[in-house]
């Protein structure tokens, strides 16, 4: 058997997965918390998964003696360059989380 093996590639993925588990991204914290008004059973998953969501930038608040829906506030924000995430990039985390995602290569698509 003969293996062709692309070194390049082989180094990028390397260094990409590597990244993925090492980097904690910085978060810009918010002047006003933002309610996420979220369905209780994400706000659950928010809540089992706190640190994903913090390696990836996020800051949350979360108040568990509040009414479901009222539990999660978002306090800080990771940026990169120009862009800022947001409730969306949360949302579409605690799918990922649904769908059995790795945590350790868990991220926003953005």
């Amino acid at each position: 058997d003969v293996f062709i093996i692309d070194q390049h590639a082989s180094d990028e993925k390397f260094n990409f997965e590597k990244l993925q588990r090492e980097v904690r991204i910085q978060h810009q914290p918010l002047v006003v918390p933002q309610a996420l008004a979220l369905p209780p059973d994400s706000e659950q998953i928010i809540m089992d998964n706190l640190d994903v969501f913090e390696r990836n930038g996020f800051k949350l608040d979360v108040q568990p003696e509040e009414e479901p829906t009222r539990r999660v506030r978002l306090v800080g924000v990771p940026t990169s360059k120009n862009w800022t995430f947001g409730k969306a990039d949360i949302e579409e985390m605690v799918f990922m989380i649904q769908e059995d995602v790795p945590p350790a290569t868990l991220r926003p698509s953005r």
